[in-house]
């Protein structure tokens, strides 16, 4: 299975359609409701070429799968805010202990490892909770910080059994070691100046209206 495009041409091969919409959308498929069973398990090939010619970035994808889906798959959505458990990001009492960006020409990075680390270069928090919440997390993650801008920063941590849901476990659990990391709601708070609390929070979600199951090419 892989997912890649080159060229303004996307290929897709032995994926759900569940699983790809999630990149559509910025949404884990958790998030993703009132779909049939067959976009969780039914996989697909898939190959499309872009209207407008050269290298698309990652927002144009993103459009151009939305747009292959409606055409494709008839797909119709809306989003909604429900409330629902979650993980909720704020601001720890003495403040962030990250670097502010100051180039705005800079273009964010981020490095995310199962081990237990997040490297962020010119990274919106907003983005930050979005990594924890599709990857680290089966819940979602609101960010409540009100912070603005683009920030540097390194987040590294021991992972416990309930992070990194879909990472090998050998890739999760690195070996014992007397000077492991803390955990992570320790680690965030330590070295970000952030704060990570489980509660009821107002959470987007997508909403499958209608979806057509269609026959293979």
């Amino acid at each position: 299975m892989y997912f890649s495009i080159h060229g303004g041409t996307l290929h897709i091969k032995n994926l759900t359609l569940g699983f790809i919409m999630s990149f559509a959308y910025d949404l884990p498929v958790r998030q993703i409701t009132g779909k049939p069973g067959w976009m969780d398990t039914d996989k697909w090939d898939i190959e499309a070429k872009a209207d407008t010619p050269g290298e698309l970035n990652q927002s144009q994808t993103k459009l151009m799968m939305q747009k292959l889906f409606a055409e494709r798959f008839g797909l119709q959505v809306h989003e909604e805010k429900r409330k629902m458990a979650a993980f909720v990001l704020s601001v720890s009492k003495d403040g962030p202990k990250m670097t502010k960006t100051t180039d705005a020409s800079l273009e964010p990075s981020q490095l995310l490892y199962p081990s237990g680390a997040i490297i962020g270069k010119s990274l919106t928090i907003a983005a930050l909770a979005e990594m924890l919440q599709n990857y680290v997390f089966s819940k979602p993650v609101a960010d409540k910080t009100g912070l603005d801008g683009r920030w540097d920063f390194t987040l590294k941590w021991s992972p416990d059994n309930t992070q990194f849901p879909d990472a090998p476990e050998s890739a999760r659990h690195p070996t014992d070691d007397a000077n492991a990391w803390p955990p992570l709601f320790t680690a965030i708070q330590e070295q970000l100046g952030l704060k990570l609390e489980a509660q009821k929070a107002d959470v987007k979600v997508l909403v499958v209206d209608h979806v057509d199951h269609p026959s293979p090419n």
